[in-house]
């Protein structure tokens, strides 16, 4: 067996099939029967060193380069520039540093706004 002996999810979940296959409710069941990375071990490779930190992207503007956090929805600043925004409800990423396994997780989820002007919209297991 592996170091840290954690089995991967394929090997103690079963398959599930039928006409739920592949549904939100199938990939909740999967996703509790994972593991959480946060917890400091891989729940691929059992490893147990892992790397937090923020989602980031680099952006291109005409004044240069800068480095800007990646968050699920942006907030239109108030401040000098008309086209300045903020993320809100930023992603963290955590990263497995010996298989590169990564699980990404939302800050504050419950506070992201849904709607049009956001452009998110909330799915309710059952209501597809």
């Amino acid at each position: 067996m592996r170091r840290n002996a954690v089995p991967r999810a394929a090997e103690t979940v079963p398959r599930r099939g039928g006409d739920d296959a592949g549904s939100v409710r199938d990939v909740e069941w999967y996703a509790a029967a994972m593991g959480d990375i946060r917890e400091g071990l891989c729940p691929s490779c059992g490893h147990d060193e892992v790397i937090e930190a923020p989602l980031q992207q680099l952006v291109h503007y005409k004044s240069g380069d800068t480095i800007s956090p990646i968050g699920v929805v942006w907030q239109e600043d108030q401040g000098f520039f008309a086209d300045d925004a903020t993320p809100r409800n930023g992603i963290q990423m955590y990263v497995c540093r010996s298989c590169g396994f990564t699980q990404l997780f939302t800050e504050s989820p419950g506070t992201i706004p849904i709607g049009e002007a956001h452009k998110t919209r909330l799915i309710k297991s059952g209501s597809r």
